[in-house]
């Protein structure tokens, strides 16, 4: 009786002890995320490398690059660097750089993302983009930038299309290259 008491615990024990190690040390991530905002006519490569700190859902800060691939006659690729620091360091911000010419800095505060990532989609020619997708894009960004739990998944979106997630991907950091192919 004995026997078959320990033996039905030591497995027990052994996955808390594999849950609780498993939970002690940070996880280092790659994201690679693609989506599609239909009515704004855009494809968006997302890419993020960082590290989730120990005991954390996401990322405490991160560096995520986004290409926005326009399917618009006259329109260009935007390319989107947001850098977005840990706690008590500079408040984040995003530089961008439009395909063939022009490039800017955007502060990419949470009161200004929507009008900021507006702003620089119509510097490259993306007139009047959908303000729901624009709403899910900056999510979709954002997420990718904040690891695998908040990465946003098929199914979690509404106005935009989630194409393919990939998660520890050897793809680098996507170029203005990403625009020339794919879904």
């Amino acid at each position: 009786m004995l026997n078959r008491l320990v033996l039905k615990r030591v497995p027990l024990v052994a996955l808390v002890l594999i849950a609780v190690v498993a939970c002690e040390s940070s996880r280092p991530f790659r994201t690679h995320a693609v989506y599609r905002a239909p009515k704004s006519g855009l494809r968006v490569v997302v890419f993020s490398e960082g590290v989730v700190p120990s005991g954390a859902d996401v990322a405490d800060g991160f560096a995520v690059t986004a290409v926005f691939c326009p399917s618009l006659k006259g329109a260009r690729a935007l390319r989107l660097d947001v850098l977005a620091a840990s706690r008590g360091a500079p408040p984040p911000h995003a530089r961008y750089a439009i395909e063939g010419g022009g490039s800017g800095t955007l502060n990419w505060d949470f009161r200004t993302w929507d009008a900021d990532l507006t702003r620089a989609l119509s510097l490259a020619g993306v007139t009047a983009p959908d303000a729901a997708e624009v709403t899910e894009l900056v999510k979709e960004v954002r997420g990718v930038g904040g690891g695998p739990k908040s990465t946003v998944m098929l199914h979690q979106t509404h106005a935009t299309d989630v194409v393919d997630v990939a998660f520890e991907s050897g793809a680098p950091s996507p170029t203005f290259a990403a625009c020339s192919g794919g879904p």
